[in-house]
């Protein structure tokens, strides 16, 4: 059995290595079945009105623009990659940008690719971006007159102002729009839209403050503290709020909706009381049923724990620990290698099986060790459960509870290996012991 395995663990070893120096070594050639046609729009079966946030949609005709005649060669493309203290590219660009440090700055003509863009302080000034603009940063200032695709932006401090065609995806502490964007899905602490700004599609925003001093063509979608209504706004659609709505609401020509966020009410004592015995009794079944199976699959009466010391008990806990911490890493690296995704999921299935049943698994042993080796079945099962019960029970203490039954799952983790790699030892001991009764019968 022996040869067996170690044959197995090399063949496939072997093709983890083979599988990473193939894929190591070849070329792929990704194709992207691009939705942009040459008539300038875009084919999407995505809408608003099913509840998914559009990443394109038609682009205005006046916001297109074609490559000069001598640079529409696609083989005549060159990305831009750049790093450092201060990075600035003016040169005009026909491919992608990535570009990272303190302080970006994007200053070319045209774009005709995707900017990919991590820094401390960023200024995309750009004229022309045909592409997506993703970015990262504390300070980020868009300000080309022209991107053709969506914005999708983390940062401190976001102000937009030019013309996004399609969609901007933000998370910003504080936003200003002084552009013209189709639409935006945003979420920030404060947002203003100021005045002469546009946003031509649809609002949807969760911020503690929202000032509205531009012009919405469509809908507006709010969570927010307090929304002001500017004396320049403009809201063509539907206003959906909650909160403080303030300032001159006849610039809204729709509709307006207020809703209420409902605080969910804290649980009476006797309601946690009863949630908590419910949750107890569940698992209480769900432990009696492994419990079943263990003792009747189980064939040893005698406890692992048995001839256990105190400092066997502590390097069962590190078993434990290293098991629960190096399990999902080694998962992560075998998935990298692609072949090896089926022995990663797998592996994380019997992972978190193994974690579920730690605590019943260690209170059969304990059972066990509690009585005697000829204990009936029935005994083994009652006081397992018994033991069970009372591992959820102590959990309950405030504090050293929950270390306690930490500890117990990683000696439980410990005592399953146990198990698996010790199961042949056992049926070896067990058939010595059948045999040296047979023969003090002879």
């Amino acid at each position: 059995m022996k040869k067996i395995t170690k044959i197995f663990l090399s063949a496939f070893i072997i093709i983890l290595c083979v599988s990473n120096i193939v894929f190591a070594v070849e070329d792929f050639n990704f194709v992207f079945d691009s939705n942009v046609v040459l008539d300038g729009t875009v084919n999407s079966d995505q809408n608003e009105e099913n509840g998914i946030m559009p990443i394109s949609e038609e682009i205005p005709e006046e916001w297109l623009r074609t490559l000069p005649e001598e640079e529409s060669d696609i083989s005549s493309l060159d990305d831009i990659l750049e790093s450092g203290e201060k990075v600035n590219i003016s040169e005009a660009v026909y491919g992608d940008v990535y570009a990272s440090g303190t302080t970006v700055e994007i200053n070319s003509e045209i774009v005709d690719g995707n900017i990919y863009v991590i820094g401390n302080t960023v200024k995309i000034n750009s004229k022309n971006v045909s592409g997506n603009v993703y970015v990262i940063g504390n300070t980020v200032e868009i300000n080309s007159e022209n991107i053709i695709g969506n914005v999708f932006a983390i940062s401190e401090n976001l102000k937009i102002s030019g013309q996004v065609s399609l969609y901007l995806y933000a998370i910003s502490d504080d936003m200003e729009i002084s552009g013209i964007v189709s639409g935006v899905y945003a979420i920030s602490n404060k947002f203003t839209l100021v005045e002469n700004a546009e946003i031509i599609r649809d609002l949807k925003l969760a911020s503690s403050e929202v000032n509205i001093n531009g012009v919405v063509d469509r809908n507006i979608s709010l969570n927010s503290e307090n929304t002001n209504i500017g004396e320049n706004a403009l809201v063509y659609g539907k206003l959906v709020y909650n909160g403080n709505l303030n300032g001159n609401l006849d610039k809204i020509y729709g509709e307006t909706e207020k809703y209420e966020i409902e605080t969910p009410k804290e649980p009476s004592t006797k309601d946690t009381i009863t949630t908590k015995v419910i949750d107890l009794i569940t698992k209480s079944i769900v432990a009696l049923i492994f419990i079943i199976i263990m003792v009747a699959v189980s064939k040893n009466t005698t406890s692992q724990f048995s001839k256990m010391k105190v400092g066997d008990y502590i390097k069962d806990i590190f078993i434990g620990l290293a098991v629960l911490i190096f399990t999902p890493v080694l998962a992560v690296c075998i998935s990298l290698t692609i072949i090896g995704i089926p022995f990663a999921i797998i592996g994380i299935l019997i992972y978190a099986v193994a974690i579920y049943l730690s605590i019943t698994f260690l209170s059969f042993e304990i059972s066990k060790l509690l009585l005697k080796e000829n204990a009936s079945k029935p005994k083994i099962i009652g006081v397992a459960l018994l033991v069970y019960v009372c591992f959820n029970i102590v959990e309950l203490v405030p504090g050293i509870g929950g270390l306690i039954k930490f500890f117990a799952i990683l000696i439980g983790i410990s005592a399953e290996l146990k198990l698996i790699f010790r199961k042949k030892d056992k049926k070896e001991e067990n058939k010595e012991e059948v045999k040296n009764e047979e023969d003090k019968l002879n």
